[in-house]
């Protein structure tokens, strides 16, 4: 599955095929290798990845220096997508389990968008929230449990 197929059929349904070329014309492509650390807690967020090939551990230090997997998430998927709508800074460290391929679109460039009423930011918006309620709907069933 190539990238554009993957943001049409799997991450952004509602975007047509030329959308999600037009969107991933933006981003820029990124490699890294297992262990490589992507974001750290606490930078800049700086935008939205669209991870395509490849497997991640998000995961939070705790207090005492000990650390605790929040996710362990597969390609095709999103991640940043808080950076994306609220800024800030990185709430969790995401490190390459296995050698991923990704591609970033800036929080700018994204903000950009948005301001020239870009339906396709809009329809991305859409995508975010879903994966955003997907999460919650998960941290709830852990809690419950």
């Amino acid at each position: 599955m190539d990238f554009i197929d993957a943001v049409c059929t799997r991450l952004c349904r509602t975007l047509s095929r030329a959308e999600a070329e037009d969107l991933l014309a933006g981003t820029q492509l990124l490699s890294v290798g297992p262990g490589e650390v992507l974001r750290q807690v606490g930078e800049k967020a700086d935008g939205l990845y669209f991870l395509f090939e490849g497997s991640v551990v998000v995961e939070r230090e705790r207090g005492d220096g000990s650390r605790t997997r929040l996710a362990e998430l597969e390609a095709p998927t999103l991640l940043g997508e808080v950076s994306l709508v609220v800024g800030g800074t990185v709430s969790a460290t995401v490190r390459a389990r296995t050698d991923c391929r990704l591609r970033i679109l800036t929080r700018s460039d994204f903000e950009q968008r948005l301001a020239q009423n870009d339906l396709v930011a809009y329809k991305l918006l859409g995508a975010v929230a879903e994966v955003l309620a997907r999460r919650v709907l998960r941290l709830n069933d852990t809690l419950v449990e």
